[in-house]
């Protein structure tokens, strides 16, 4: 589950806020954020100096989200990050050092993701069903439902909601 990007990490930083980092460049990736085009072409504002000037490759930037994707568990500030976060940080012009996520490239990777909706709060669920008593199968009545999602170790908390007789379960309440 993404949480907000906190500075500052770069080369040879290690742990969860690495993890996350990466999980976030991954979302961006697959969102559609980054530019890629064959043959690489420069970006468009000029990025500020010391990072890339050319665009990735769809290859390229492929490459490297799967590198972050089968990596990122080791939970290491390794090349690939250092590769995506630079593509990240010409694309938004940004000036922190090329590589490193301080203040700058933090709030504008929150933004990004953020207005992408794809921190958990931005995340839209819908479960449709309806509970049943053992064995006769008759829907149950006046009985609080609480739902939640679990994905690894960690547990988001959909929501609740009180059935009334023979209703369906389609809405739950945060």
């Amino acid at each position: 589950m993404l949480r907000e990007i906190r500075p500052t990490l770069g080369p040879g930083a290690q742990g969860p806020d690495v993890a996350n980092l990466q999980e976030a460049l991954i979302a961006l990736g697959e969102s559609g954020y980054f530019c890629s085009n064959d043959p690489p072409i420069p970006y468009e504002p000029t990025p500020p100096p010391g990072g890339p000037t050319l665009q990735p490759t769809p290859d390229q930037l492929s490459k490297y989200l799967k590198v972050l994707r089968d990596r990122r568990r080791f939970q290491t500030y390794d090349a690939a990050s250092e590769i995506v976060v630079t593509w990240f940080q010409a694309q938004a012009v940004l000036t922190d050092p090329p590589a490193v996520v301080e203040d700058a490239t933090a709030k504008r990777l929150n933004l990004e993701l953020r207005e992408r909706r794809l921190f958990p709060e931005g995340i839209q669920h819908s479960i449709v069903g309806q509970v049943r008593k053992r064995p006769s199968g008759t829907p149950l009545a006046d009985i609080l439902v609480r739902a939640s999602l679990l994905t690894g170790r960690d547990t988001l908390r959909l929501g609740d909601t009180r059935l009334q007789l023979g209703c369906l379960l389609d809405e739950f309440h945060n």
